[in-house]
């Protein structure tokens, strides 16, 4: 995108859609992995293991799109090689169906051991404010 604003070109809104669409999924994908590692610290694993599910189904759509599972090598100065196929859209609707659903749940797990999390993470707070 810095190479774009140099050489002021002008993209197409949908190739600037396409890479939020891209971004967002890979926020999401680090969010849920980082969130979900806490609770493995402290002993937790199902949640871990829960959500990496909706990480695969995520990698999935990645695969659709370009090729690949962990990078998204579709992007170019100027915008895409090739535009999204049907069955990553189709991927894509499901999972934006599927995912609060599951998010709720995993929500819910963070919720019901509240007490846990308090009775961690506030020492390690505490001792961090000291230093």
């Amino acid at each position: 995108m810095t190479v774009e604003k140099l050489i002021e070109a002008k993209l197409p809104k949908r190739v600037e859609y396409m890479r939020i669409i891209i971004m967002e999924l890979s926020r999401i994908t680090d969010h849920l992995v980082c969130n979900s590692v806490i609770g493995v610290d402290a002993g937790a694993l199902t949640g871990f293991i829960y959500v990496f599910e909706e990480r695969e189904k995520i990698y999935e759509i990645y695969e659709e799109i370009c090729g690949a599972r962990l990078t998204t090598n579709i992007g170019r100065i100027g915008g895409f090689e090739r535009d999204f196929p049907q069955s990553a859209w189709d991927k894509l609707y499901k999972f934006i169906e599927d995912f609060p659903k599951v998010l709720k749940e995993f929500e819910s797990c963070w919720y019901a051991t509240a007490s846990l999390w308090t009775e961690l993470l506030v020492p390690v707070l505490l001792a961090l404010k000291e230093l």
